[in-house]
């Protein structure tokens, strides 16, 4: 459980109930995610009522005591122990919710792109690929460590100055879904080498003969990184 498939299985279940889910709720529910975060990920923690209403800006006790007991009946948080009065804190639990459909929303963001995006311009226009995947970050199931090593590779390209159209980001990420974790560190290590362009050819099969080696630094290093 972490802050990506939180936040992703929260707006996956709001696209498919917008009759049940209000800004109040999404409110309080990320403060106790950020909360959660700050405490270290505690499996139970304390909610303090007077620090949320103030941090998301609910005036009204009744208000908020709602919303927060929605957010249980629904099954994004447990309470663990009821708070005595507005004045003391809940202790919850954060729990993995499971039961929105996890398609829905990514095909309709899908179609909103294509209809509303001209075709020319995804594909010359350059984008600012952290923001970018940041934004996207919820339609891929990437484990923390492939977030962190492509996060190293924006920063490097970043640093590089080089951009990107939307179009040419997404195919890395199509690359990227497709390979194990071996394949993978050792295209971020061939993309950040600057051979990005040999990450969408086949592999050449090497027979034995010295003529059909590769050649050159990126085959060096590769080769270096499966040794290790």
């Amino acid at each position: 459980m972490d802050i990506y498939s939180l936040s992703r299985n929260y707006w996956d279940y709001s696209f498919e109930n917008p009759d049940k889910l209000k800004p109040n709720h999404a409110a309080i529910y990320f403060f106790a995610i950020e909360h959660c975060n700050r405490l270290g990920w505690k499996d139970k923690f304390g909610l303090p009522t007077t620090m949320v209403m103030e941090a998301v800006g609910i005036k009204n006790y009744k208000t908020y005591h709602s919303a927060l007991l929605d957010l249980v009946e629904i099954g994004f948080i447990k309470l663990v122990e009821k708070s005595k009065n507005q004045y003391s804190a809940n202790v919850i639990a954060l729990v993995n919710f499971t039961k929105a459909n996890t398609k829905a929303l990514g095909k309709a963001l899908s179609k909103h792109d294509t209809k509303h995006i001209p075709k020319q311009v995804q594909s010359t226009a350059s984008i600012d690929i952290l923001v970018y995947f940041n934004t996207i970050l919820p339609n891929y199931q990437y484990t923390d460590f492939r977030i962190e090593e492509i996060k190293k590779w924006i920063s490097y390209k970043i640093e590089k100055k080089e951009k990107y159209t939307k179009l040419g980001f997404e195919a890395f990420l199509k690359k990227w879904e497709e390979c194990n974790d071996q394949e993978f560190s050792e295209m971020i290590s061939s993309a950040m080498a600057g051979n990005w362009k040999g990450l969408f050819k086949p592999k050449k099969e090497y027979n034995g003969n010295s003529n059909d080696k590769p050649k050159g630094t990126s085959h060096d290093r590769m080769e270096a990184l499966r040794n290790w």
